[in-house]
């Protein structure tokens, strides 16, 4: 259960990202913006291509 709620907020975090505005975006470029919107659409649409490990390394 830990890990679908994990799983769950990484989704929200990553949607969240897409709503950001250009000027927040911009002023933080040290932050792996696409990468964040790219894993939420793994999380998202692939759903039994998931791996647990792989959620884990992005959540530490």
């Amino acid at each position: 259960m830990a890990e679908d709620a994990a799983e769950r907020n990484l989704q929200i975090i990553g949607e969240a990202v897409v709503h950001l505005p250009a000027e927040v975006t911009g002023a933080h470029a040290e932050i792996a913006w696409p990468q964040i919107r790219g894993f939420r659409n793994i999380l998202v649409h692939q759903y039994f291509g998931v791996d647990v490990d792989t959620v884990r390394d992005a959540l530490c």
